[in-house]
């Protein structure tokens, strides 16, 4: 929720999980219509065009900041001899897959050299819009 609170402070929005409905992630590298006052006032105006609000709620609206930014986000963790796995992954992985599912793939690859190639054969199926290993 800090995170949520941080980009609202902005003067943006969050609904639906997405940054102005639009992104899925507040720190980025690229994104740049999310960044610098010109990029903000942009997306602004293409929200109007594009029909996502109208003129009049655009003209009300301003940033005081870029809601997404570079900075990176962390966490550190202290590891003890109970744990098996640790799994570092982007948010595009957890879009597509449940994390209750995480261990036992990861537990399979760790096991099967032959592992890798079925997840790359696995994510080249889409299922219902998720991957078929991870579908939900």
């Amino acid at each position: 929720m800090a995170e949520k609170a941080r980009v609202q402070a902005t003067g943006a929005w969050v609904y639906d999980g997405r940054v102005c409905n639009i992104l899925a992630v507040s720190r980025a590298f690229g994104d740049w219509e999310f960044k610098q006052v010109g990029g903000l006032s942009k997306l602004l105006q293409a929200g109007v065009q594009r029909e996502y609000w109208d003129q009049s709620w655009a003209d009300k609206n301003s940033f005081t900041s870029d809601p997404i930014i570079v900075e990176p986000a962390f966490s550190a963790t202290e590891l003890c001899d109970d744990d098996e796995l640790l799994v570092v992954a982007t948010d595009g992985l957890w879009d597509v897959c449940p994390q209750v599912r995480m261990p036992t793939f990861s537990i399979c690859m760790f096991f099967c050299p032959y592992a890798l190639l079925v997840l790359c054969a696995f994510s080249s199926i889409d299922v219902g819009g998720r991957h078929a290993f991870c579908k939900k």
